[in-house]
């Protein structure tokens, strides 16, 4: 598929390889008011979108994992615990030095008094509405074999912040990205396009 890299200053920065075969996972919570599942159902089509044009090679939309593994060691459909999923997002954010604040975010939550297995606080992984990471996959991996991470490489996670310094940050959401791709058509590259307004994709659970 064409690609290249997303850069101008209003849009997510990703480097992409020109060869590359991206596949976008779109995490949303699993219960929302009406008025946001309205909005889930914008961004997924717009994928859907991008898809059917060959600007992107695939997609899924997905439930966050569960905040915490269940005693059946359950997890989300793509294997991991929402710790684990987040702490993949965390390692690329850290590699590009940015920050998945606010948007994303870590709370110790204090032990309960009726839990006797530990007295440790736990964490609290608190997730946006809606999320969508960007994986490069190996050109012989089929879709099954992708939901490995040995098969797709992390290239992009929105929304994240960009903090050049202590008194500027940029947060770029999953409306930016999206805007950016579809205002450069089937060749992803720097553009221009903001949509202007605030874009509710930035609410926190």
């Amino acid at each position: 598929m064409p690609a290249g890299e997303i850069e101008s200053p209003f849009a997510p920065v990703l480097n992409i390889d020109s060869a590359a075969s991206l596949r976008v996972d779109c995490y949303v919570r699993g219960s929302v008011p009406p008025a946001i599942t309205a909005t889930i159902d914008d961004v997924v089509e717009r994928l859907r979108d991008l898809d059917e044009r060959d600007v992107i090679d695939d997609y899924r939309v997905t439930h966050w994992p569960p905040e915490y593994r269940s005693t059946a060691g359950s997890t989300g459909e793509n294997g991991s615990s929402r710790d684990e999923l987040v702490a993949e997002f965390e390692r690329w954010a850290a590699r590009k030095g940015h920050s998945l604040e606010p948007a994303f975010r870590r709370q110790a939550v204090p032990p309960s008094p009726f839990d006797t297995d530990s007295d440790e606080p736990r964490e609290r992984v608190r997730v946006p509405v809606v999320a969508l990471a960007i994986s490069e996959v190996e050109e012989d991996a089929t879709i099954a074999d992708a939901i490995d991470t040995d098969a797709a490489s992390i290239r992009g996670v929105v929304p994240y912040t960009e903090r050049p310094s202590a008194e500027r940050s940029r947060t770029y959401t999953v409306n930016d990205l999206l805007a950016t791709v579809e205002a450069n058509g089937n060749d992803v590259r720097p553009g221009t396009h903001q949509r202007e307004g605030p874009t509710p994709l930035e609410g926190r659970q």
